[in-house]
């Protein structure tokens, strides 16, 4: 970079974020170095996010992650951004561990996570298998009247709901049948799956009323699905008398 009074800290952000488009991170990283030590400027927290942006743009998770740590080092005040690409970041290395603790980060500097952050939280949380963590999170923005927009969460917020205690998860049955379309019949079929993994016999049951409400009738997928979830042979009679109560040639 060269030593021009007329470079700032915006122009700068605006170098390395245009290094990340065309693949180069690397270099993105190097101004990040030049502007601190060549033209003998601060980087803020926005130049440190235009850095770990370039990174997530060619998948560099580490180095990302890298940044975002020696922002906190640096005593710089994060942005809501700064949070949801370290949680890219961490989505990207399979790291779960790291992501609970950037959304404990973020509460202590006084930030809510917005739906975006929800979002890649439970990408992670699905891909590492820790439905329990991502309830975690939704027990926690219940508690505090933050309501996630189910819409945007989409199955992933079906399934949490499904793995272990339903009510605890979301508490709000009715908003669950209201944000899911007729056309949702694979986001249902995923939930019951979650229960059989889970042995939630009674919400897959649950799941299957709400789907004959409305007007979708559970394939052998689903219902297999839920006779796994029955544990004893009760539950097991309960679901069948169910299933076959639907009417729907499948369950003949």
């Amino acid at each position: 970079v060269e030593k021009r009074g007329a470079l700032g800290p915006t122009s700068i952000s605006k170098v390395m974020l245009a290094f990340g488009k065309v693949g180069d991170s690397q270099r993105a990283i190097g101004v990040l170095d030049d502007m601190e030590h060549i033209l003998g400027l601060k980087p803020n927290a926005l130049n440190m996010n235009a850095a770990i942006g370039a990174c997530l743009e060619n998948n560099a998770w580490k180095e990302a992650i890298d940044l975002y740590d020696s922002l906190h080092r640096r005593g710089l005040r994060p942005t809501s951004l700064s949070f949801e690409y370290a949680l890219r970041a961490l989505e990207g290395l399979g790291q779960w561990e790291r992501a609970v603790e950037v959304i404990q980060t973020m509460e202590g500097h006084g930030f809510i996570p917005t739906d975006r952050h929800i979002r890649i939280f439970l990408k992670t949380c699905e891909k590492a298998d820790r439905w329990d963590k991502a309830l975690d999170l939704l027990e926690l923005l219940r508690g505090r009247k933050i309501k996630p927009q189910l819409s945007n969460l989409g199955p992933n917020i079906i399934q949490l709901a499904t793995d272990g205690d339903w009510t605890a998860a979301l508490d709000q049955l009715d908003d669950l049948e209201k944000a899911i379309s007729k056309s949702d019949q694979e986001m249902f079929t995923m939930a019951v799956t979650a229960c059989a993994t889970n042995g939630q016999d009674r919400r897959a049951l649950e799941l299957i009323r709400i789907m004959a409400k409305q007007g979708m009738w559970p394939d052998k997928q689903v219902a297999d699905a839920a006779l796994r979830a029955c544990s004893t042979d009760g539950q097991r009679a309960a679901c069948l008398e169910l299933l076959t109560s639907l009417g729907h040639p499948n369950m003949q």
